[in-house]
């Protein structure tokens, strides 16, 4: 399943993806991957 929440910056879609259930899991696996879609997310 995947869902989709907006959020005003990145640092607002951080607090709220750590303040669900399971908040930000996985450590080094996933922040490369969150940092790859901030650079994105800014060029666009």
């Amino acid at each position: 399943m995947l869902a989709f929440i907006k959020a005003a910056n990145f640092d607002a879609a951080l607090d709220i993806a750590n303040n669900t259930e399971y908040g930000l899991t996985g450590g080094g696996d996933y922040l490369p991957l969150l940092m790859q879609a901030k650079v994105v997310s800014e060029r666009f």
